[in-house]
């Protein structure tokens, strides 16, 4: 399991990665913190928000019902959900 400070290390690098329009690294990056984000809701915006933004629409939709299915109570999730798809 991944520590809470590798795991936004992760998505920071990501984030930055496709900041720099390099998308395969950033890609790269984000598929990597996905087994390792676990009960991490904060994160959930950050990450669908990123994955939009490389083009991962797909990915958006299966994070958010994952995230729904796993913490259905979760403000976090909730409040992801209703930004990343109004």
């Amino acid at each position: 399991k991944w520590s809470d400070r590798k795991v936004a290390g992760q998505v920071k690098a990501a984030m930055e990665a496709a900041r720099s329009r390099d998308i395969a690294q950033a890609t790269v990056l984000i598929d990597e913190v996905g087994p390792h984000l676990s009960d991490r809701s904060k994160l959930i915006y950050p990450i669908g928000a990123l994955l939009q933004r490389i083009g991962r629409g797909k990915a958006v939709d299966k994070l958010l019902a994952s995230a729904l299915k796993a913490l259905p109570n979760d403000p976090n999730v909730a409040t992801a959900k209703t930004k990343l798809r109004p």
